[in-house]
């Protein structure tokens, strides 16, 4: 750590420190001997708090106790982290903030509130009889909204970023399949001025698919209409090549198809690199758009059309069933 060494005056004639840079190199000595997978947590970590403030129009580098709070309350209440994760976000948020600000500017006791608050609400679930939190098996959980923006805040603006933030945004829209996703050219994409006409094959079968509208979003950094053409522009896309290739870790890219389990290990990445507990697959966009469609109040003929679904799919049925049971409950309001 040579940045540590004493630096002499020649005014004074003895050897002081400057204590601004012994502090920075201190702290960016610790951030070295971080094993890669806490840099990663942290990172994630990082881009959820992002992810929050900006739902809230907060700077993400504001110092405040009170704030982080309410963000404790929210991974909690909302987020449905586990006690374990939230503990670790404030912990990542402290460290971005750090990082970002210098060791100085951030108290030690940021978060120490926000944290005891934490063992409270663990609490009052454990005395409620909630389930416990974590990985699920079994089917494929849905890919929220608040999951997809976080998916995609990880996503940076290299080839492979934007790639990944075009299949995810995209994929959610048009509820699809990976296989139909790993079978999408970039003439299958059409630009109109409301938004993306995506036709998906359905079958090996060029005669059989189906055309999904997917329309602009008030969130330009969730909108699949731009980040589909920032993709199909950085990689200069053609009408004959497939709209999802494969980049090599020197961000090389292939001009040939992703393969299904390559579109399902993409969105199981990019969950991963979110922080998101449950493992996502392919088919969690699926689901993550019926669910979403149906909490905004789309009826059932308007999601079946948009997924592909027949009115009476059993699968479809199913995924409304979770929101149906409390948004349209026979009871509500009754007693």
């Amino acid at each position: 750590m040579t940045d540590l060494a004493p630096t002499d005056s020649t005014e004074s004639g003895v050897v002081g420190y400057d204590r601004t840079a012994l502090a920075a190199a201190a702290t960016a000595h610790a951030e070295s001997l971080r094993p890669a997978n806490t840099v990663d947590a942290f990172r994630a970590d990082w881009a959820w708090w992002e992810h929050w403030c900006g739902g809230r129009g907060i700077d993400p580098a504001t110092v405040d106790s009170a704030l982080v709070e309410a963000y404790a309350y929210w991974l909690w209440h909302s987020a449905n982290a586990p006690l374990t994760t939230a503990r670790r976000r404030l912990t990542g948020l402290a460290a971005g903030l750090r990082a970002r600000l210098g060791a100085d500017a951030v108290p030690r006791g940021l978060a120490t509130q926000a944290r005891k608050n934490l063992s409270a609400y663990a609490r009052e679930s454990a005395e409620a009889g909630e389930r416990r939190r974590g990985r699920q098996r079994g089917k494929a959980p849905a890919a929220t909204v608040d999951v997809i923006r976080a998916m995609v805040d990880t996503c940076d603006s290299s080839l492979a970023g934007l790639r990944d933030r075009a299949l995810v945004l995209i994929g959610f829209a048009v509820a699809g399949r990976r296989s139909e996703l790993a079978g999408l050219f970039a003439a299958d994409i059409t630009t109109e001025p409301e938004g993306l006409v995506v036709a998906i094959h359905t079958s090996k079968l060029a005669s059989s698919r189906r055309e999904v509208a997917v329309p602009y979003s008030a969130r330009p950094g969730t909108c699949p209409v731009r980040a589909w053409q920032a993709w199909r522009d950085a990689a200069g896309l053609v009408d004959g090549d497939p709209a999802f290739v494969p980049i090599d870790r020197h961000g090389s890219m292939t001009v040939k198809p992703l393969s299904g389990q390559a579109v399902g290990e993409i969105i199981t990445r990019r969950a991963t690199a979110a922080g998101v507990e449950h493992r996502l697959t392919g088919h969690s966009l699926r689901r993550g758009l019926a669910t979403e469609s149906r909490r905004a109040g789309h009826d059932l003929a308007a999601i079946a059309r948009q997924g592909g679904w027949t009115p009476g799919s059993k699968d479809l049925h199913g995924y409304l069933e979770v929101i149906d049971r409390w948004e349209d409950n026979a009871a509500a309001g009754v007693l």
